[in-house]
C-alpha cells in the first residue's frame, strides 16, 4: 500500500509541526508528501526535500473539482475543492485512493 500525506500548509508550517502530524498519523518515514504548488516556496518544503522526502507539487488548477470528505466553505470558494490537503493526496495517487479519515491538522 502506498501512503501519501496530503498537506494544505499554512505560511507558518514548520518541521516540528510536520513531525507531530506524521507521528499522530503513524505515517511511514518514506511516505510521499503532496502539497499545493503555490506553497512550494515555504521553508518547510526545502527542509523536507533536504531530508530526502519525496515531494509531489500539485498545480492549483488541478485542485478544482476534486471531491473530498471535508467541505470547507473557504476552500471551496478559493480553490474549488472542500480540502486542499485531501485533494492533494487524491491527485498524488492516480488510479484510485482511499482517504483515511478523520482529517487531522497541525497548529502551525
Amino acid at each position: 500500500m502506498r501512503v501519501v500525506l496530503g498537506l494544505g500548509l499554512r505560511e507558518s508550517a514548520d518541521l516540528a509541526g510536520f513531525n507531530e502530524l506524521s507521528t499522530r498519523l503513524c505515517a511511514p518515514a518514506d511516505c510521499r508528501v503532496a502539497v499545493p504548488e503555490f506553497r512550494s516556496h515555504l521553508p518547510l518544503i526545502a527542509v523536507l526535500r533536504g531530508l530526502g522526502r519525496q515531494i509531489t507539487l500539485i498545480p492549483r488548477d488541478a485542485l478544482r473539482g476534486v471531491p473530498t470528505i471535508s467541505q470547507s466553505a473557504r476552500s471551496l470558494a478559493t480553490y474549488g475543492t472542500g480540502s486542499v490537503a485531501e485533494a492533494c493526496a487524491l491527485i498524488a495517487c492516480p488510479g484510485g485512493a482511499i482517504l483515511q479519515p478523520p482529517r487531522r491538522s497541525f497548529d502551525n
